[in-house]
């Protein structure tokens, strides 16, 4: 059992690095953990991908969002380690975005909202059908039910929203 929420901001309220805490002349790889600052905020991430020497591409491991971020808004500490990832993505097994709704394949903020007001704060049963996680996105494939008996999958096809996989 789960509960789908935006409960956390996945922000570290109040902390700042200590100066001198990153450690600039280290180059960056791929997997490592650091702090973000976004919009102020500083947030724990993960590096998915070094663009260049000036920016990377980081996973907020806390609110699930990738972002381009300057070099100069990152930092090589690890807080928290003990506490987990608190974002897992992951696809709803057997449908794909439907192309009238979703033009560009990708799921729209309409669909989202709709999603967010029908599954945010329930709880639901997530059952993982791919053991690892797959696709370009890297994320798990489940089918997700709520307790109050609503089917994601079967939601989403049936408001046009996405189509059955084969």
């Amino acid at each position: 059992k789960a509960v789908v929420s935006t409960q956390s901001t996945g922000s570290l309220s109040g902390w700042t690095p200590e100066p001198g805490s990153s450690i600039p002349s280290a180059p960056w790889r791929q997997g490592e953990p650091c702090v973000v600052r976004y919009n102020e905020l500083y947030r724990r991430g993960q590096v998915t991908r070094v663009v260049s020497p000036a920016l990377l591409e980081i996973y907020q491991v806390d609110t699930g969002q990738h972002s381009l971020t300057p070099v100069g808004h990152v930092h090589k500490l690890c807080l928290c380690p003990e506490v987990p990832t608190l974002v897992v993505p992951v696809e709803v097994a057997g449908v794909e975005p439907d192309w009238v709704a979703c033009p560009d394949g990708i799921w729209t903020p309409i669909v989202a909202h709709h999603l967010y007001e029908e599954i945010v704060n329930e709880e639901c049963t997530i059952s993982v059908k791919s053991p690892e996680p797959s696709g370009a996105s890297s994320s798990y494939t489940a089918d997700i039910v709520l307790d109050k008996g609503l089917d994601v999958a079967k939601y989403l096809i049936q408001n046009e929203f996405a189509l059955s996989k084969g």
